[in-house]
Parts: structure tokens; sequence; C-alpha cells
């Protein structure tokens, strides 16, 4: 295979040149070297022009060495485009080789893109969720400020219902020790379940009624006017029987009282005799 190239000068009134170049690729048969014409046809000289032989001759040598230098250029380069396509054609695996590992690569970029499409939905998933956690902890963080809040309250009403219910113990336990001894000083009266009667110092209660227990031997009257002078009356017994009854009830009343008095005798209580 070989590649002609050819490069003429022309001058108007001058000496034509034709230059041949040859081209041979490697592998192909050798040509026969191109021929050389030059032809000079003898001019008359212009007696106007004032330049030399030699001036001639370097204002035509400078185009054709660039014209030279173009043509190397563009031999080189058809020469890496016959070694490439040659090299393909003479290598059929390597370029099936290398048309698979495209296909392969293609493949696998259709499948990186793919993954890249899923992870882009994910994120904006997560992205979204994140959202929606970020809000979420923002709302709780708010419960807890106010559960604080509302525990710190409770805490302090717990204090002070503890504080509160320690006094109510301390005047439950008063009232119940001022209950105990109103019951014992001040009875309810027979038949009633709210009005009390509170006997003096020194008299027991009993069944609604105040007794009180001389110590004094006196007669029938001075005992009356005694126990009259004190706000009572004497007690009467009119039979053994009631003395009996009287008795069994008012020894149960009077034990009650014996830490506090004296063993008494003779009896009157409050409004009779």
């Amino acid at each position: 295979m070989c590649c002609f190239v050819c490069v003429w000068f022309s001058c108007s009134g001058r000496e034509d040149a034709v230059i041949y170049a040859a081209v041979q690729f490697a592998g192909a048969p050798s040509a026969a070297p191109p021929k050389t014409k030059a032809a000079s046809d003898t001019t008359t000289a212009d007696p106007t022009l004032p330049v030399s032989a030699a001036g001639k001759a370097s204002s035509y040598r400078q185009p054709a060495l660039v014209l030279l230098i173009l043509c190397c250029l563009l031999l080189a380069a058809i020469i890496s485009l016959a070694v490439y396509h040659f090299r393909t054609k003479d290598d059929p695996e390597k370029y099936t080789s290398l048309s698979i590992n495209y296909s392969s690569l293609l493949n696998q970029l259709q499948d990186l893109r793919s993954d890249y499409s899923n992870l882009n939905k994910n994120h904006s998933e997560l992205q979204s969720n994140y959202s929606k956690l970020s809000g979420s902890h923002f709302y709780l963080q708010n419960n807890y400020s106010r559960l604080n809040e509302t525990h710190s309250e409770l805490q302090s009403n717990y204090s002070r219902f503890q504080k509160e219910n320690s006094e109510f113990k301390k005047n439950n336990t008063e009232l119940s020790v001022k209950s105990s001894i109103l019951d014992k000083y001040c009875p309810l009266k027979e038949g009633s379940s709210k009005e009390r009667v509170c006997c003096p110092e020194k008299w027991v209660p009993f069944n609604g009624k105040c007794y009180y227990f001389s110590t004094d031997k006196m007669n029938w009257k001075s005992s009356r006017d005694n126990c009259t002078s004190m706000g009572g009356h004497l007690v009467i017994i009119e039979s053994e029987a009631e003395q009996v009854q009287f008795d069994h009830h008012l020894y149960r009343a009077l034990f009650l009282n014996l830490m506090k008095h004296q063993q008494l005798s003779g009896n009157c209580f409050s409004g009779s005799c």
C-alpha cells in the first residue's frame, strides 16, 4: 500500500519545478522509486528585476520544507491508523473480549445508576423520617418539660399534704384524748345521741346523770340539804331490789373513777336525792 504526495511550484516567467514523494507502508511491496523530472527552459532574464539566482532558490526551498514537514506528520498519522486497523483486524479475540468487557461495564453502569436512584429515594425517605422524628422529639421534649413541672407541683403538694396529715393525726390524737375525757366527765344523756351532761369535779357520771359520794355521815335531812346546796337531790331507794340494781350499775361506773377519786361512801346525784 503506497501513498503519493505531489508538490508543484510555478512562477510566472520563471523556472517550473515538480516534486514527487512516495510513502510506502510496512509490509507493502516495494515500488519503483518515483522519477523526478526537472525541466528547465531557457528564459530571458528581465533586466528590471535585481534578484540574484541564489535568492530565487532560497524563496522556493522554504515552502517546500514546510510542506515536507506536513507530509511527514500526515504520514505518521496514516501509519498509526493503519497499525491500529491491522492490529484490530488481526486480533478478533481481543476485540471480542473488549466488546464483552464494554457490555459488562455498560451493565454495571446501569446497575450503578439503578442503585444510585434507589439510594437517592431511600435518602429522601430517611430525610422525611428524620424530619418527623425531629418534630416528635420536640413534642416529647415539651411534654417532658410540662410533666416535670407537674411532678414538681405534685411533689410540693405531697410534702404539704404530708405535713397537713401529720397535723391532722396530731389533732385527731388530741381529739381522741379529749373525746375520752369528754365521755368520761360529760356523758351523753340517756336517750340522746348529741346532748351531753358534764359532771363537776368529784362527781361520777352514770346513765346520763352525775353522782356524788359523800364521806360525811349525816341524817336524812342534813344529807338532803347538802345535796340541794350542791345543785342535786338525795337519791331515794324505796326497795331492796332497786338498791341492788342501782348498786350493780353504779359500782361499775365508780370503779372507772377509782384512780382519780378516793373511795367514797354515801350517794347523791344531780337533780334528786
